[in-house]
């Protein structure tokens, strides 16, 4: 009985996510001490020595860092938290990597970052050896995508799109909240899926290997350039796991997928459970992976829909299992958020394409990319401009209160009636097997 218990498929799954929030949970209590210990320099003048975790946000003559492995008045041990630090002027000679040296009175942080440090004194700024060559890749890729669009919105948008450049207009980024856009702007699955689909693409016919040797590579690539921000942990796990499973021909259950992800996800790093943006980034997962494919079952059967009709199931889906999370946080729906996502997401993986190429292409092919690319980013600031503007396109409530994640029962009693109405399985079967329901079972 025990070893049916081990050998059951549910029983895995459980002692996976177990096994990761023991071992993570073992890893967490030193990163709990260390905030502790940064939290109590609250107040207090220091000496702060620590790294530059990803790349300098500059804007109104300031120079914002994210800022960990941090050594306060020249202790030996480095402490595992994160530190936000404003810098007054723009400092064109940090980079993602470098060391830096800052001595200035410890504030309260907020959000992820333990403490916050504000117009500091800085004292040394060093290099590392080697060198950070995404980071100068990404420095400078960056610097001709902004020439080549006149340092323009439009600019900010398609590196927003590309690598999750944070440097976008603090209008736009009100309006992108307002028809509920704001995930296309970081980067997060939704790029890495594109990336990967579009590597295998371009060398399936190569050979099987090739193909997912080159999506992996170029997922690696992708993360080191942009850096490993929450979602992207989420986002590569899953996607790592797919391709894997997939080059030996088998597949997960969506609820194994995630379980595993997770699981992994508190061993890596064990504070990332309680970070928004990978709540966010897994509630939206979940919804895509459980709720869309009944919604095509139920709407279409077996016929084959439209690529609208899937980006609407897609965004439905995602929206509504990220809702609760959404309200408690921000306490704001957006109306228009289905819409906007119809008229702008389309488009996303072309401008997506054609910033990439013109970033790396000679200067002459590059500045013919640059006109068709223009033109779909001024279209996509146009649609979220004007979406932004109607007063009814958003609205607030207050709703802060933990009563409000008992909005899943309802989301997930609407998936489990959908579910029983269309009989869906959510069991992988063999690709050669023509039913939409049932196949021989693989089982990962």
């Amino acid at each position: 009985m025990i070893l049916s218990f081990v050998n059951s498929n549910i029983s895995r799954a459980i002692l996976s996510v177990i096994a990761g929030l023991i071992v993570g949970s073992c890893r967490a209590s030193k990163s709990v001490r260390d905030q502790d210990t940064v939290i109590s320099y609250i107040g207090r003048e220091a000496i702060v020595s620590a790294i530059v975790a990803d790349i300098p946000e500059t804007k109104n003559s300031q120079t914002r860092l994210k800022l960990n492995n941090v050594f306060i008045n020249y202790s030996t041990n480095a402490l595992k938290s994160q530190i936000y630090v404003t810098l007054s002027g723009e400092y064109d000679n940090i980079s993602r990597s470098d060391r830096v040296s800052l001595r200035a009175k410890i504030q309260a942080g907020f959000g992820d970052y333990v403490v916050s440090i504000y117009h500091p004194i800085i004292m040394a700024i060093d290099k590392p050896d080697p060198p950070d060559y995404f980071a100068y890749f990404r420095s400078n890729f960056t610097e001709r995508i902004r020439t080549q669009l006149h340092q323009s919105v439009a600019a900010d948008l398609a590196l927003g799109f590309l690598v999750g450049e944070k440097t976008l207009p603090e209008k736009l980024k009100e309006q992108l909240r307002t028809v509920g856009l704001s995930h296309v702007v970081v980067a997060s699955g939704f790029c890495l899926s594109i990336l990967i689909n579009f590597a295998r693409k371009l060398t399936r016919k190569i050979s099987r290997s090739v193909s997912y040797i080159f999506a992996l590579i170029l997922m690696a690539g992708f993360l080191l350039i942009t850096g490993l921000s929450p979602s992207l942990l989420r986002a590569s796990l899953i996607s790592s796991l797919i391709l894997i499973a997939d080059y030996y021909g088998r597949k997960f259950h969506p609820g194994r997928l995630i379980v595993y992800a997770t699981a992994i996800s508190a061993l890596v790093n064990p504070p990332v459970i309680t970070n928004l943006a990978w709540q966010l980034s897994m509630a939206s997962y979940v919804g895509i992976m459980f709720l869309t494919p009944v919604l095509k079952m139920y709407f279409y059967g077996n016929r084959k829909m439209s690529s609208i009709a899937e980006m609407v199931f897609v965004t439905i889906s995602a929206q509504l299992f990220c809702l609760p999370i959404s309200l408690y946080y921000f306490g704001q729906i957006s109306i228009v958020g289905l819409l906007a996502n119809i008229l702008v997401t389309p488009v996303i993986s072309t401008v997506m394409l054609l910033t990439f190429l013109s970033g790396i292409a000679p200067t002459i092919l590059a500045k013919l990319l640059v006109i068709p690319n223009n033109a779909i980013l001024s279209y996509q600031i146009l649609v979220i401009e004007q979406l932004g503007k109607i007063k009814w396109a958003s609205f607030n409530i207050d709703s802060s209160q933990p009563v409000v994640f008992a909005l899943y029962l309802p989301i997930i009693a609407f998936l489990w009636l959908l579910i029983r109405r269309t009989q869906y399985s959510y069991r992988p079967v063999l690709s050669l097997d023509k039913s939409p329901k049932y196949g021989k079972i693989y089982t990962c």
